[in-house]
This record gives C-alpha cells, sequence and structure tokens, in this order.
C-alpha cells in the first residue's frame, strides 16, 4: 500500500489530511508540509479511533477484534499498521529500544528505579518479549481521556516537540498549523525525565516536575509529592497540582520546580498552596531543599552514566542535562 492511497481510505472514513506527506528528517520518519506557505491539517475523528483493548497480534500483525467497531475501521487500521507501523518496522524498532532498556547496566537501572518517575519500575526494563514489544508500541502511540485509552493512526505520525502547540480536541484528535518542514506537535507536559522513560529520547522540554519525595514539614505535617501529570487545574491561566490532605500527610499530584519562560511561576504557586499550612520564609525553605534534592539526583545519575557507554546511555545523559536545564529555570515569585 502506498502512502497516497491509505490517505484516500482515511479521508472516506472522514479523517482530514491536508497539505501533508510522509517523510524521513533529523528526528526520524514523520509528516511533512507538501507547501510550507500553506497550512497543514490532520485530523482523526473520535468515531475511527480505535480502543486499544479490541487489539492484539496474529501471524505477526496487529489485528483489531471484529465485532467491536465498524469493519472499516478495523481493516484501516490494520492496513496501517501493516505498512506503516508495526508490521513496517515497528516491531523491529521495538525490539531495539527494549533490548536496549533491558541491557542497561544493573547500576543505572537500580537508580532509575529508585528515582519516584516510573508508574511500573518492572515494566521498563523487561526483556523484549512479544507482549512487552506489543505494549510499548500501543503505550508509545496511544492517546487517552476521560473514555478511554485508543490509538489514533496517521496522527501518531507526527513528531514531538515542546515548544509547539498541543494537540487540537474538535470532535477527535489532530494537529494544525503553519510549518516550515516538519508537522511537529507537544505531546503532553511531561518533563525530560518522563519523556526519555516513556519514549526513549531526549527532549528539552520546557517544564522540570520534581521526582516522587516525601519531606516533613514545620509544624509536624508531611509534604508527599506525585508524579501525577496530567491531575492539575488551572487558575488564571497557571497550572496548579491537585492538593489532598489525609491526616497530617499533605499530597501534590506533582509539583514543577523549573518551566522555562516562565521562571517566577514555580515558587510562587508553591508559596500560594502553602500558605494555609506555613509560612512564606518556611514555605521557601522546604521549596529550595526539594529543588536542591532534585538537582543533586540528576548529578548522581549524570556521574553514574557517565561509566558507561552506549545509544541509550548517551539518551540519558542528554536528559539529565535537559531536565537540570529546565530545574534552574525558577527565579523570584510572581505575587498570586
Amino acid at each position: 500500500m502506498q502512502w497516497d492511497q491509505l490517505v484516500e481510505e482515511f479521508r472516506a472514513l472522514g479523517g482530514v489530511a491536508e497539505n501533508v506527506r510522509l517523510g524521513t528528517g533529523p528526528r526520524g520518519r514523520g509528516i511533512f508540509v507538501i507547501d510550507p506557505a500553506k497550512p497543514a491539517s490532520l485530523n482523526i475523528p473520535r468515531a475511527i479511533t480505535v480502543p486499544i483493548e479490541t487489539l492484539g497480534v496474529e501471524d505477526g500483525d496487529i489485528r483489531v477484534q471484529r465485532g467491536r467497531i465498524d469493519d472499516r475501521v478495523a481493516s484501516f487500521y490494520e492496513h496501517y499498521e501493516k505498512y506503516f507501523g508495526w508490521s513496517a518496522g515497528g516491531r523491529e524498532e521495538a525490539f531495539a529500544l527494549q533490548r536496549e532498556w533491558h541491557e542497561l547496566p544493573p547500576e543505572i537501572v537500580a537508580f532509575l528505579k529508585t528515582m519516584g518517575v516510573l508508574d511500573h519500575p518492572e515494566a521498563r526494563f523487561m526483556p523484549p518479549e512479544e507482549r512487552v514489544l506489543v505494549e510499548g508500541h500501543v503505550r508509545a502511540r496511544m492517546f487517552q481521556d476521560s473514555t478511554g485509552a485508543f490509538m489514533i493512526p496517521m496522527i501518531d505520525l507526527v513528531n514531538h516537540s515542546s515548544p509547539v502547540r498541543g494537540y487540537v480536541m474538535d470532535g477527535g484528535v489532530g494537529v494544525t498549523g503553519t510549518f516550515a518542514d516538519e508537522v511537529l506537535v507537544r505531546y503532553n507536559n511531561f518533563d525530560a525525565i518522563t519523556m526519555a522513560l516513556h519514549y526513549g529520547f531526549a527532549d528539552l522540554s520546557i517544564f522540570a516536575a520534581s521526582i516522587g519525595i516525601t519531606v516533613d514539614l514545620p509544624g509536624g505535617r508531611r509534604l508527599t509529592i506525585a508524579r501525577d501529570l496530567s491531575v492539575s487545574e488551572t487558575r488564571n491561566g497557571i497550572g496548579f497540582p491537585v492538593v489532598t490532605l489525609n491526616d497530617n500527610v499533605i499530597r501534590f499530584s506533582y509539583l514543577m520546580l523549573g518551566i522555562i519562560g516562565v521562571e517566577d511561576v514555580p515558587r510562587a504557586v508553591f508559596r500560594s498552596l502553602m500558605a494555609p499550612y506555613i509560612d512564606r520564609t518556611a514555605a521557601d525553605q522546604v521549596f529550595d531543599g526539594i529543588a536542591h534534592f532534585n538537582r543533586v539526583r540528576f548529578i548522581n545519575l549524570l556521574r553514574t552514566l557517565r561509566k558507561y557507554d552506549g545509544t541509550l546511555v548517551r539518551v540519558l545523559q542528554e536528559t539529565c542535562i535537559n531536565q537540570l536545564e529546565a530545574l534552574s529555570s525558577c527565579v523570584g515569585a510572581r505575587t498570586l
């Protein structure tokens, strides 16, 4: 199947693909504009996305359970995975990357597992078995909202860049805009270490969230910081973690320690959230302690990585540098 045939099939199902082509660039295979002077648009309606629970593998190809979704949608997705996804080099890419994770030196694996970043620490470093590879392929490409997790064929060919706009959510999932060459989108608001552990590439995210940590507060309370980066609420255009109080334990869904471009926000948010519990001076001391702990952890991880070599080791080294750069992006505090 050729790209033009796939686009035709996609459009027949209600998908939008305007001024886009398949190509290869610095980020590898991706979506590029045909005419840089014109806007590009790629959108998949929610009705033709594919729930991840309908997926399986048969004779080496990804298949969709018939009866769960429309036959035409199922056929399109199977064609997509066969000619442009899993069976067209995707499995080999997944195998190579998972083998690298599995073969990382035990010292690095142990360090990463204790950083409070991975939701499922064991799964990241498992041997490259078929089930693990399929799950990794799906996990890196699925889209999740309040209705569940689903695959977004065509859209998942668009590569990531932190500084650009995120997905357009208008009856589906899409990417639109004017691009000089490659069409790019911001996948999410993950920081550098989360992007590396999730996707396997180094990215200079504009954010740096704290690793998982629990600290003692003045007055006998404790503060636990998780890394649920999607659990957030917006106040006056600024993202705040969700805060819960259980007995004497205050829990933050996450804590941003640095944001490139708005360096006066992280400390201001922390001060605001801690105001009911401790005074500003104490809040600043706690914030500085957490930031220092994070910097030391990434410096020590970088020192550990310097003992070894390999593609993934170099990705993790670059990730540490990127994380430290974003962590440094906290200066002053605005009034909230």
